[in-house]
């Protein structure tokens, strides 16, 4: 209380915002009392205008929007904003497809090509676009690189994403396409709905 300068009003705010807006570290325990007695390796959370499969594994975005069921608040509102009907959104790094499934609810969009080059990801990716019937997804599970060819992507145990550089969370590797543009790999379209 003393570092609130005796002032309870503010240091009770100070708890709220804290348990509000939880730190990774509560949020990964949270996230692992979740998922402690239970096998389940992925959950599908529901959101206003799309579901969205998430890795029961994965202690990053998956955990981030289970408990706060938001990701990037600043980066949704401003990326929601700036959509306009018959766009065509090119996102590069699509992951899990949270950014993928705002688009599609959002606007009318022509198109959204969603490029995700780690396996684990596009998987689930794939799964929420058939989730949602987004049938203007095109997916691409390679990597954009200033070259054809292939690129090590090193996978840690507890994360969903890729990165470039082995760190002491990486748990497996993988190599995965990467070209220079979008027109040197095959793409996976999504099912129309019916």
């Amino acid at each position: 209380m003393k570092m609130y300068g005796g002032n309870a009003e503010l240091a009770r705010g100070a708890v709220r915002f804290l348990l509000q807006k939880p730190s990774d570290a509560v949020r990964k325990l949270r996230w692992k009392a979740m998922h402690a007695h239970t096998s389940i390796a992925q959950n599908i959370l529901d959101f206003d205008a799309f579901k969205l499969v998430v890795d029961a594994k994965d202690e990053g975005i998956s955990a981030e929007l289970a408990i706060d069921h938001m990701h990037e608040p600043f980066g949704t509102a401003i990326l929601c904003h700036i959509l306009a009907d018959d766009m065509t959104v090119v996102e590069l790094g699509a992951n899990i497809g949270y950014y993928t499934m705002q688009e599609c609810a959002a606007r009318k969009l022509r198109r959204v090509v969603a490029i995700e080059p780690n396996p684990r990801s596009f998987e689930i990716l794939k799964q929420n676009v058939e989730l949602n019937a987004c049938d203007n997804v095109t997916m691409h599970n390679i990597a954009i690189s200033d070259t054809d060819g292939t690129l090590p992507f090193y996978i840690p145990s507890t994360r969903i994403f890729a990165a470039l550089r082995r760190d002491p969370t990486t748990s497996a590797s993988s190599t995965s396409p990467c070209a220079r543009s979008m027109g040197s790999s095959r793409p996976i379209r999504s099912k129309k709905s019916t």
